[in-house]
């Protein structure tokens, strides 16, 4: 007993004096002064920065936000031809730039280990990044991590790409003339009155609500999320795959729609195609209504439906074409008469 006493007095001297060195460490990297060890982690400063954009036509944020800076950005037309920076950080240089080859690329300060002491200890909240884009800008690439970003009546002649783990993704009023492409972890992605080229959203886990799109072909790819889409118009193929979740569609319009599912219920009102609509469902059901007359229609009904009102049949020049494993189909035609002019 006496040797086992000793050993775990020696054990415990030993962690106080490793605790007692750690403490005295911190407080020597603020100077011994107490106050900065408030919950605050610091004060909270705002700057602001004016940035010639003569000839930058890119613009790139590079992981502006990581774990211990979490900003919340937001991007806005500039009323001028120069890019305005504002910004809170507890330190000037936390956010940084850099401008080469008519790029401008911004991007999070590293950290040494003495920055870490009050993040590990209390934490930090989101701090607002706000970057007036101007029009000479044509496009934008955004890797923002933990980030929430959100874009308003921006207007560029060629892409924005977006990439973000886990946060909120929202844009409005923005048009893009090339391709819009987001691809999330776990984020929400909100698209509201949108015009581009093609749309592609990839998706794993989070929720998809897309409002007012004009936009050429759609791609939407996700794992595991909840999908509400009203008011969406394509030019060309409108492409939607979902593993799980629940799909909501009103008033979708394109060439071809089609929609995949592993294991979601499908519910559509006034959903419309020039050519086709496909459905391929594993496991849910398929509700909604067709904004045409039956008899516009060639159906193919496939699979082992558990209960369906619509058999395979018809001659009509645009195919309806529904495969599902395991569900209920309840597919209901808005018009009665179909008018197909002769050629």
């Amino acid at each position: 007993m006496k040797k086992a006493f000793k050993v775990f007095l020696v054990l415990s001297i030993v962690l106080m004096a490793l605790g007692l060195c750690l403490c005295v460490g911190a407080l020597a990297t603020v100077g011994f002064d107490l106050a900065k060890f408030s919950m605050n982690a610091g004060e909270l400063s705002e700057f602001d920065a004016d940035i010639e954009g003569n000839g930058i036509s890119d613009l790139v944020l590079d992981n502006v936000s990581e774990k211990e800076c979490a900003y919340r950005v937001t991007l806005v037309p500039s009323p001028d031809g120069d890019f305005h920076v504002a910004y809170g950080a507890y330190n000037e240089k936390d956010l940084r730039w850099e401008v080469e080859n008519g790029t401008i690329r911004f991007y999070s300060a590293q950290k040494d280990w003495r920055d870490y002491i009050n993040i590990i200890s209390f934490g930090v909240d989101a701090i607002p990044l706000t970057i007036e884009v101007p029009a000479s800008v044509k496009n934008i690439i955004c890797d923002v991590d933990a980030a929430d970003l959100a874009c308003e009546d921006l207007s560029l002649e060629g892409d924005f790409y977006c990439n973000s783990d886990a946060a909120i993704v929202k844009l409005q009023d923005v048009n893009v003339a090339g391709s819009l492409s987001l691809d999330s972890d776990a984020a929400d992605i909100r698209l509201e009155r949108i015009k581009t080229g093609s749309l592609n959203v990839d998706c794993d886990f989070g929720k998809v609500e897309m409002t007012d799109l004009a936009v050429g072909n759609i791609v939407i790819d996700a794992d595991t999320c909840d999908i509400d889409l009203t008011s969406i118009f394509s030019e060309g193929v409108f492409d939607l795959s979902a593993d799980y979740g629940m799909i909501t569609m009103e008033i979708v319009s394109a060439l071809t729609v089609q929609v995949e599912t592993d294991s979601c219920d499908v519910d559509f009102a006034s959903l419309s195609a020039e050519e086709k609509i496909i459905f391929k469902v594993s496991y849910g059901d398929i509700n909604g209504t067709i904004d045409d007359a039956q008899s516009a229609y060639t159906i193919f009904m496939r699979g082992d439906s558990d209960d369906s009102n619509i058999l395979s049949g018809g001659n009509g020049p645009k195919v309806l074409d529904v495969t599902m494993d395991s569900g209920d189909v309840d597919i209901q035609f808005l018009k009665t008469n179909a008018l197909v002019e002769a050629m």
